[in-house]
């Protein structure tokens, strides 16, 4: 029921979780994900107070993408929970 993000800018792998603020309550959520150099801001349903969370660890300011590790969703790709549209 928590919102992660998992990222690598070059030096390394690192998340961003939002750990006070739960996903499953069934009701429609809106996410943004923004970039400015090596920080990344999290926010749901418009952000601020305990739905936004900021992080910035590491220094590089390259970013990594395998496409074959992109996954949205409440479940790994073997599941079949059909409720994440």
């Amino acid at each position: 029921g928590l919102l992660s993000v998992f990222y690598n800018l070059g030096d390394g792998d690192f998340n961003l979780t939002m750990p006070s603020y739960r996903l499953d309550n069934g009701e429609w959520h809106e996410v943004h994900l923004d970039r400015h150099d090596n920080e990344l801001t999290l926010r749901l349903d418009g952000g601020g107070g305990r739905r936004e969370v900021t992080g910035s660890p590491g220094r590089s300011r390259e970013i990594v993408i395998d496409p074959a590790v992109v996954m949205l969703g409440n479940s790994f790709p073997s599941g079949h929970n059909k409720s994440f549209q």
